[in-house]
């Protein structure tokens, strides 16, 4: 038999299990987590796979292949006016009635119809007769056919800069040719008449002389500016002469920065044709002298008054303004 101190203990032990809270071990809780976290993993996807297949499925992105013979490509192509010219394919229905008044655009058929061998068809035509007109045609697509041609567009490509380079080459040489031409031509010996050359050389010696003798003389004018003095003797003995002179008078005339008097314009010319007709006094010959007044302002040059003077040969005096 037990001890009765010992038989206390087991009883004592018994109730306190009953009515305290006792926890199980930790490895047990983490099992019992696990197992939960995989039977929702395994419902959700029985969930999706239910879902899907009751959905209908996403429907493709359309290709060309899905539409078969509704495939068309096309061709814009332009060969500037449409010229009019004999007839050719005409000829053949003449005898059946056709019109004698038909004419046709040869040059563009024969384009067309090599195109029309290979598939292509017209579908409209934009622009005016005599104007350059835009051909828009169509075939069906062909997948081979476009592969095959290709290759074609390839060695066409290098035949049209080769004709590009060979109009090039022709233009150069045609220039080069014309150069020589010209060179040649001006180194040829010509006959020379010595008379109208001397004529010529005492006519340019006449002008060079009289436009430093006016220059001289409007230099020494107060108030003259930048004078351009152009000069034209028409002839060996200098009997006929013209001379314009432009100055700058915007110093002299232009008043409070933008006012100014014709009066006082006109006024001002004929003081430098007076001095002019000093300094150069008889001069034996025709000669008119024309002589304009100019302001800038706003950054253009304008010309606000113009006086001229003439000496007669015959009279021997000045006249004019």
């Amino acid at each position: 038999m037990r001890p009765i101190q010992e038989l206390k203990s087991q009883r004592t032990a018994t109730a306190l299990g009953k009515k305290s809270n006792v926890y199980p071990p930790i490895n047990f809780v983490s099992d019992v987590i696990q197992m939960a976290l995989l039977a929702i993993t395994l419902s959700f996807s029985q969930f999706v796979s239910a879902q899907s297949k009751t959905q209908p499925p996403t429907t493709p992105i359309p290709s060309a292949s899905t539409y078969g013979e509704s495939q068309w490509e096309y061709l814009v192509v332009s060969y500037g006016k449409t010229l009019f010219g004999s007839p050719e394919k005409t000829l053949a229905y003449r005898s059946i009635g056709l019109a004698a008044t038909a004419q046709e655009a040869n040059e563009i058929q024969q384009s067309l119809d090599i195109l029309g061998r290979f598939g292509w068809e017209i579908v409209t035509v934009v622009g005016a007769i005599g104007g350059d007109q835009q051909i828009v045609m169509k075939r069906r697509y062909e997948k081979t056919r476009v592969a095959n041609e290709g290759i074609g567009i390839l060695k066409g490509r290098e035949l049209y800069l080769k004709d590009l380079i060979d109009i090039l080459e022709r233009g150069k040489k045609v220039r080069e040719e014309s150069e020589a031409a010209a060179i040649a031509t001006r180194n040829q010996p010509k006959l020379v008449d010595l008379d109208a050359k001397e004529a010529e050389e005492r006519r340019m010696k006449l002008a060079s002389d009289l436009d430093a003798k006016l220059k001289r003389i409007l230099s020494s004018i107060q108030g003259v500016k930048d004078p351009l003095v152009s000069v034209r003797v028409l002839d060996s003995e200098g009997k006929y002469n013209y001379v314009e002179i432009k100055t700058d008078s915007t110093d002299v005339l232009l008043k409070d920065g933008n006012t100014y008097r014709a009066t006082e314009a006109k006024s001002w010319l004929l003081s430098v044709l007076n001095n002019i007709k000093v300094s150069i006094g008889p001069y034996g010959n025709n000669i008119d002298i024309s002589v304009s007044a100019y302001i800038n302002f706003n950054g253009k040059s304008e010309k606000v008054s113009e006086q001229k003077i003439r000496y007669s040969e015959i009279l021997k005096r000045w006249t004019g303004d």
